[in-house]
């Protein structure tokens, strides 16, 4: 959290406008002044972004709307300075009095938070992410890895910040969403985009929710989930994804409209759907006992679960390092996977076998 409330002010600081300045150099300390207190010191996450257009996004008065994020010396009042470089922020100041004034003036600056935040993406490795909230719409920003901007998308409609947190016998906190980061997940051909938020002011952060993305941004319907905190993510039937959360929660997301939400047993092998509630979990890894078992989603237990017999054998194998399940379909009710086990010394065999929804085993 500490890293979060850093980079957020940083944010704050970087885009801003010299107030003491026009020509862009670095103005020397004022007579009898020097540079006296490193007040933070982290490096600039967001340092060089170029937004095309700041306006929308919160920010603390004091810093204003410039076109290129540079190091910059503002004077914010009598006797006070801050200086922002590539690594650090610092400030200037004449006595003890310009020195408190400083502090509580960053403190200020800090607890009031920012609208946007980073976004971590592992598919596109060609491009940074950044989102926000622009005038109480959700947005997501794309940039180059110069900090290019390349493209954004926005919500359609404005999205509620007012985030009610469980205290515990029945009561509740409310908080406001200042600031939102997330992740964004590549999922078959689907893009969701997990986001959290943060409110520097009472210094509680939390799941924010998932979107949606296509052309514009879909915050989902989870209402029936209250506790957002995310399991996994795994890819299911027919381009669909199935989100796993905690209190034995699930939902199966076909698009930002078709949403159904499941509470019970889940298996914790690798799972595999064979149609929109049913799916079949395979454990297959050095000695260890090989199963696999057939469930539905919102059951509180598995159809059946049967140990695979016929490989145990394999167990006893230690030159083997790992294993690859695919399944690879179903033909008039048997349901087929392959089992890749690859070797130590480079060697690769593989096993298949055929199951149906009684647990009829095939080799």
């Amino acid at each position: 959290m500490n890293k979060l409330w850093s980079f957020l002010f940083f944010l704050f600081v970087i885009l801003s406008v010299p107030a003491c300045h026009e020509s862009g150099d670095m103005p020397v300390p004022g007579e009898g002044m020097v540079w006296k207190e490193g007040s933070l010191s982290s490096p600039i996450f967001l340092y060089g972004y170029q937004l095309p257009d700041v306006q929308g996004f919160e920010r603390h008065p004091l810093i204003e709307e410039t076109g290129f994020y540079e190091p910059v010396v503002m004077e914010v009042a009598e006797h006070l300075t801050f200086r922002v470089d590539y690594q650090s922020v610092s400030m200037q100041y004449a006595d003890e009095n310009s020195r408190e004034k400083g502090l509580a003036l960053l403190e200020e600056i800090n607890r009031q938070g920012s609208s946007l935040g980073k976004v971590w993406v592992t598919y596109d490795t060609d491009h940074s992410f950044l989102a926000g909230i622009k005038n109480n719409k959700l947005w997501l920003g794309q940039f180059t890895h110069d900090r290019i901007f390349v493209q954004a998308w926005e919500s359609e409609e404005e999205t509620d910040r007012t985030q009610r947190v469980e205290t515990g016998y029945g009561g509740y906190e409310e908080h406001y969403a200042r600031s939102v980061s997330g992740y964004l997940y590549q999922i078959q051909d689907q893009q969701l985009l997990q986001l959290f938020y943060a409110d520097e002011q009472s210094g509680v952060s939390g799941a924010y929710g998932f979107a949606w993305l296509n052309d514009r941004i879909r915050l989902l319907d989870l209402s029936g989930i209250a506790d957002l905190s995310l399991g996994n993510i795994t890819p299911w039937y027919d381009s669909s994804v199935l989100l796993v959360f905690a209190n034995d929660r699930q939902a199966v997301v076909r698009s930002a409209d078709e949403i159904e939400v499941y509470t019970g047993f889940l298996a914790s092998y690798t799972r595999f759907s064979v149609s929109p509630t049913e799916y079949f979990a395979v454990s297959f890894s050095p000695r260890t006992t090989p199963e696999i078992s057939f469930s539905k989603l919102g059951n509180r237990e598995a159809t059946f679960s049967r140990v695979l017999t016929p490989y145990l054998y394999l167990m006893e194998d230690e030159d083997w390092s790992f294993s690859e399940i695919t399944y690879t379909g179903e033909t008039h009710g048997l349901f087929t996977f392959r089992i890749d086990l690859f070797y130590y010394t480079g060697e690769k065999k593989s096993i298949s076998f055929g199951i149906d929804r009684e647990g009829n085993l095939f080799e």
